[in-house]
């Protein structure tokens, strides 16, 4: 019989059988968090500890840190939001940051007018305030701001830690925010639990789903609709560069190109555990991959060849799509929904997909 990995955790309270998830159909993950921060460093150690690659934890930049607090922050009167901020002005030196209230408009029960009540300076040279407002409301913003420019919270986890091993481990949706990963990938999900061991603030939960009990089915149409659209999410960006007019990066083609190995390599792993025949998404996989090519070859002989630098950046190609468009890639790639944020959507997509180049990479090193 097989032997699972010493430090996989399973939920005794989705199962007592321990035994037989050696020889089961695999296991769900899923997780919550709340009040999650973490420093850089501590990320970084975790995902060192998860054997991913450390450098893809950035310094928060200070900047970045303001737009999340001002995007985050509220005022309310008991349930109801009654004010915000906003960044109302911003250049190369500085940010100008408003607290408006919300006040019903005359005459109109439902519009609603932001009103500036207060406006707060801060030095991006210096990265200190320049005006730091006076206000109680002034007080809490900056120490949002302090806590975003300091910590990155429990959405940067999951991007940053659990969503890559997730997908390392073959991962597929099960249902929202829950996914499911084959047996045979059970040590992946062991070192992810090893990552995040002593948080007390983020919580991973391993469930087993054994044979032989009907959900057989289930993780077949979670594979097929996961896998699918992934595709869908490659065929947008394919379809992108059809249109544009300048050469694809080479290291773009080769990151397409490394998914479509991923992609197969998961439909084959899934049609052995499950015994059932793939053979219609490995199909769609095969005809892709030469679309690809296709397109790639076509733009070279429109624009005399392809290189390796002076293309269109993925930032920019993702900048150039309709947000419906950004929207279905994100959910297919990372099954969650996409944020209302159009700048914050361009960026988390970016992540994702950049983290999903780096899963390529460490599997063609392994």
């Amino acid at each position: 019989m097989s032997k699972l990995p010493d430090n996989l955790i399973i939920n005794q309270r989705a199962t007592d059988l321990a035994q037989k998830m050696a020889d089961g159909l695999g296991f769900t993950v899923s997780w919550t968090f709340r009040g999650t921060k973490l420093t850089p460093d501590e990320l970084r150690s975790r995902l060192t500890i998860a054997g991913l690659d450390p450098d893809t934890v950035d310094d928060i930049e200070p900047l970045d840190g303001i737009k999340a607090a001002v995007r985050e922050f509220t005022t309310k009167d008991g349930k109801k939001v009654v004010g915000r901020a906003a960044i109302t002005k911003k250049d190369a030196y500085r940010v100008i940051i408003g607290i408006r209230h919300l006040e019903h408009r005359s005459g109109d029960d439902e519009a609603m007018d932001a009103i500036q009540q207060e406006t707060l300076v801060y030095d991006l040279m210096n990265n200190t305030w320049e005006d730091p407002g006076t206000s109680d409301e002034a007080g809490k913003l900056r120490e949002r701001v302090l806590d975003r420019q300091t910590y990155y919270d429990g959405n940067a986890v999951r991007e940053k830690l659990v969503m890559p091993m997730v997908r390392q481990a073959s991962g597929v949706q099960w249902a929202k925010g829950v996914y499911f990963t084959p047996t045979e990938n059970a040590e992946v999900i062991g070192n992810l639990q090893d990552a995040l061991r002593g948080t007390d603030t983020f919580f991973l939960e391993v469930g087993g789903i054994v044979r032989g009990v009907g959900q057989e089915g289930k993780v077949y149409r979670s594979a097929t609709e996961t896998l699918g659209g992934q595709l869908e999410a490659i065929t947008t960006q394919i379809d992108g560069w059809v249109d544009m007019t300048r050469r694809v990066r080479t290291d773009t083609v080769d990151h397409v190109m490394g998914r479509f190995d991923e992609l197969m390599g998961t439909a084959q792993m899934y049609e052995a555990a499950l015994s059932v025949s793939l053979g219609d998404l490995q199909d769609r996989i095969t005809e892709l991959r030469e679309r690809a090519h296709d397109v790639v070859n076509a733009k070279d002989a429109e624009l005399g060849g392809r290189d390796s630098g002076g293309s269109v950046s993925r930032t920019e190609a993702l900048a150039a799509m309709e947000t419906a468009q950004l929207a279905g890639t994100y959910l297919a790639i990372t099954g969650e929904e996409a944020p209302a944020d159009r700048d914050d959507l361009i960026a988390k997509l970016d992540a994702a997909l950049q983290a999903l180049e780096e899963g390529d990479e460490e599997d063609a090193a392994a």
